[in-house]
């Protein structure tokens, strides 16, 4: 698995976290977390958090912390485009597509499995617990999703791989939206665990100018982002 479908697969996770059944339109907030052999090395190249914005059509998600943020301070999502915005380097790299397609890991032999009885609090509110399991690129990953059916977040009809997310939890029948993600991260010699946890929700309306792209940044192709040696 090379580092830009890891970082693709990093996206599917964003999506894991972003389908739920009563509409939500605001922000949330994610703090990431890593235990286990390496897990401070991985920490180095991971995000801190994220924040999330959701809006009517369009969402997007700013990372914070180690080396993703250094390649990419915000990644958004519309009904016609993805992109992905680097600050320092003021660029702006589309997500099209054809890149997509051709990177991004496909999920086979999905599970999703309801724990029975097994509830957690996280934010005022009562989350049950998934397990999934599914193959990537012949590499089996497993993940723990905690899900409240409190609010629910648009279907958005996007081109880039939340479509994916979405239909997993619907053919999975999950009707909620995930509070906490617990996923083993697949790298060789290293047993890590990425905690992704949401801590703040707050349903005001986003700035529609959050999904803009900025003023005077240079267009790229997502194939053509540095990433750090990998």
């Amino acid at each position: 698995m090379t580092f830009k479908n890891f970082v693709l697969s990093i996206f599917m996770a964003v999506g894991f976290l972003s389908f739920a059944q009563k509409t939500f339109l605001g922000t949330q907030v994610i703090t990431y977390s890593y235990e286990g052999e390496g897990a401070e090395m991985m920490a180095q190249y991971m995000p801190q958090g994220m924040i999330s914005y959701f809006g009517k059509d369009k969402s997007a998600v700013d990372f914070k912390g180690a080396a993703m943020e250094a390649m990419m301070n915000r990644v958004v999502t519309t009904p016609t485009e993805s992109f992905a915005v680097n600050d320092s380097k003021k660029h702006v790299y589309a997500l099209d597509k054809e890149f997509v397609d051709a990177n991004q890991p496909e999920m086979e032999n999905l599970d999703v499995t309801k724990v029975d009885g097994e509830t957690k609090d996280i934010l005022g509110y009562s989350c049950e617990k998934y397990l999934v399991s599914m193959t990537q690129m012949g590499i089996k990953l497993s993940m723990v999703m905690w899900v409240t059916n409190q609010y629910a977040l648009p279907e958005y009809e996007v081109p880039f791989s939340q479509d994916a997310s979405f239909e997993v939890l619907k053919q999975a029948n999950i009707k909620g939206l995930v509070l906490r993600l617990e996923s083993d991260i697949p790298v060789p010699g290293a047993n890590i665990k990425m905690i992704m946890e949401t801590t703040k929700l707050d349903p005001k309306p986003v700035d529609e100018s959050l999904f803009e792209k900025p003023t005077g940044y240079a267009e790229k192709k997502f194939a053509d982002m540095q990433l750090g040696g990998y």
